[in-house]
C-alpha cells in the first residue's frame, strides 16, 4: 500500500496521511490539530464500535496505523494490539497510547509556538 492523502484541519493545518507497506500512518503537525479532530468525537459506546470496527479491518488487512504528533508516534493500533489499562479507561479499545511521546510532542510543539 502506497500513497498520500492531506487533509486541512480547523484550524488550517495540514493532516498527511500516508500509506507505507504495511503501515497507515496519520501525521499532525500539532496536538491542536488532534484535538480539532478530536471535537467532534463520537460518544463513548459508538467511538468503541467504530475502532473495534477499525481494528477488525486493520486485522484483516493485515495493515497497522500509527499516529504522530511533531514527527512523534503518540499513539498505533496494529493487527495483534490489546486493550491496555489506560486505553480502556480513555474508551479507546484497543488503541496503544505513548503518554510520554504525547507529553513531549505537547511540550514541542508548545515551544514552537
Amino acid at each position: 500500500m502506497l500513497g498520500r492523502l492531506e487533509l486541512t484541519a480547523e484550524d488550517g493545518s495540514l493532516i498527511a496521511v500516508r500509506g507505507e507497506r504495511e503501515s497507515l500512518l496519520v501525521e499532525l503537525p500539532s496536538l491542536g490539530a488532534g484535538r480539532a479532530l478530536l471535537r467532534s468525537r463520537p460518544a463513548r459506546r459508538r467511538r468503541l464500535q467504530l475502532l473495534g470496527a477499525l481494528h477488525g479491518a486493520l486485522r484483516t488487512a493485515d495493515v497497522s496505523l500509527r499516529i504522530t504528533v511533531a514527527e512523534r508516534q503518540v499513539a498505533s493500533l496494529a493487527p495483534e494490539s490489546q486493550p491496555t489499562l489506560l486505553s480502556r479507561l480513555l474508551g479507546l479499545g484497543a488503541v496503544q497510547l505513548r503518554p510520554l511521546s504525547l507529553l513531549r510532542a505537547a511540550l514541542t510543539t508548545r515551544r514552537g509556538a
